[in-house]
């Protein structure tokens, strides 16, 4: 992951706290314990993988979340969307499952433009990662 790809991604992770009830303002990325899962595209500068085993950190360097990294995207030079497919917080001493469910969450799919939901929805080259998400199923089903 090149230096640009790096700072939007972790940018979008943060960002993606939010829904989740977390303030991202203090946070970073830590990257040291991430685990490539396959998942690959090429953008901005270089390669990106989904990544479980990503942590983040406050400004102390205490593990607040950790979870498994996913992306939605196009190719070449189409927008890049970041998200947490599966995530864990630290409350009050113990973990809280955020986001259990392997799935494109709510409000990243409503984000997407039509061009990405279609090719989402396709189950050839791109679209394969996501053609079975009950997002992608729903909106398949009502766009018939």
């Amino acid at each position: 992951m090149g230096p640009l790809l790096q700072k939007e991604v972790e940018s979008q992770l943060l960002i993606d706290l939010i829904p989740y009830g977390i303030d991202p303002n203090g946070l970073s990325i830590d990257w040291t314990e991430a685990c490539e899962e396959g998942h690959c595209t090429e953008a901005i500068d270089g390669n990106l993988e989904d990544l479980s085993s990503v942590a983040v950190v406050n400004c102390s360097g205490e593990v607040i979340a950790e979870g498994w990294m996913d992306f939605i995207h196009d190719g070449g030079n189409a927008p890049l969307y970041v998200f947490w497919l599966f995530l864990g917080v630290m409350r009050n001493g113990a973990w809280v499952e955020m986001k259990k469910t392997p799935h494109i969450p709510e409000h990243i799919w409503a984000r997407l433009p039509e061009s990405t939901r279609q090719l989402c929805a396709k189950e050839a080259e791109y679209g394969t990662r996501w053609a079975k998400d009950p997002l992608v199923l729903s909106w398949k089903l009502k766009s018939a």
